[in-house]
């Protein structure tokens, strides 16, 4: 894979060492980063004019030049992009986004203004068959969708995983705190005309603790829009486009051919709890699929009985470092090992 090259030019030395010290954590195999705390030593690098980004902070504010760079300011986001309105008068085209924003979301910028096509290997065809999982609940159980973004972010250690979901009423944005502009609406509608490209879709990409994600539709009943020639298109796409190594999908239980999409997974979890009430439905949806003539699907289902609730998940902090610091954070990392052996 070609690492994106990446100059943050910053006179703020503990901004820096924090930047630094997460690309290395979390983004070592797909970014090259260089720094520099002054104009002279940036502008004195023969490496100037090779860098696929420059981001310019503090000590920068006045610098140009006509390679690619992003402006960091210190004001908030509504603030910032007020700023770049203004801007865009003297300095046509000028990107600026908020310095102390969350890192993930700051990487998003990075992507885009980066150019993610960057990523894929130089003058080799991406075409690889990711893994899909596919994860669904008969008894719509409330963990489902934790249950899968842990996995995924458990997976994401060591694979480069897309986390998706087809949830009704799911909460995602305010539960994981994303904001993104960009949701599966977007990328839906770009498949339908024919017109979805690599640079566009990695616009819909969003990064959260160590996975991409893409954002559910902001409106539930556009997951009715949703069928078997949709997800096709949207596999194959992924396949031909992206290097992802896994996709992990939430399905809920009212979308359209739901069991034409989960023939397309390599694997199918089943989320569901212990008990009479319990086996009841789930021994519905086996039949279902029986007699649809959906036999294969069922082989590839594990039963994943999860016995904890999200009561005790409270606001104002990361839910994922909630969650992986908790006995239900032990329960799936205890799970994939054992899946594992």
């Amino acid at each position: 894979m070609q690492k994106i090259k990446i100059a943050l030019c910053d006179k703020d030395k503990f901004y820096c060492e924090r930047f630094a010290a997460y690309m290395m954590n979390h983004k070592a195999q797909e970014i090259e980063l260089n720094i520099y705390s002054t104009i002279e030593q940036f502008t004195g690098d023969e490496k100037m004019g090779n860098f696929d980004l420059v981001i310019a902070g503090s000590g920068f504010e006045e610098f140009s030049s006509d390679v690619n760079i992003m402006y960091l300011s210190d004001l908030c986001g509504n603030q910032a992009a007020e700023e770049a309105r203004w801007e865009k008068d003297t300095i046509p085209q000028k990107k600026i986004v908020t310095k102390y924003q969350p890192m993930e979301q700051l990487l998003h910028e990075i992507y885009v203004q980066a150019g993610m096509t960057k990523r894929e290997p130089v003058g080799v065809q991406v075409a690889t068959h990711g893994k899909v999982i596919g994860v669904v609940s008969p008894e719509c159980h409330e963990m489902q969708e934790l249950f899968s973004v842990m996995h995924a972010v458990n997976l994401g250690r060591e694979q480069k995983v897309l986390y998706f979901n087809f949830l009704e009423f799911s909460g995602f944005r305010k539960l994981f705190g994303q904001t993104g502009n960009f949701d599966f609406t977007d990328v839906v509608l770009k498949l339908r005309s024919g017109e979805l490209t690599t640079e566009y879709f990695w616009n819909c990409v969003y990064e959260m603790s160590g996975i991409s994600v893409i954002l559910p539709f902001e409106n539930p009943e556009n997951i009715r829009q949703i069928g078997r020639q949709e997800w096709e298109q949207f596999i194959d796409f992924m396949e031909q486009n992206t290097d992802f190594e896994v996709l992990v999908v939430d399905f809920g239980v009212s979308m359209p051919e739901l069991a034409d999409c989960m023939s397309r997974c390599d694997e199918l979890l089943l989320i569901g709890r212990e008990g009479y009430f319990y086996e009841c439905r789930d021994k519905h949806f086996y039949e279902w699929l029986e007699k649809t003539g959906h036999q294969a699907v069922a082989e590839k289902i594990h039963k994943v009985n999860v016995p904890y609730t999200a009561k005790n998940i409270h606001g104002g902090g990361n839910v994922i470092e909630q969650l992986q610091w908790s006995e239900f954070g032990d329960f799936v990392r205890r799970w994939k090992e054992i899946m594992d052996e």
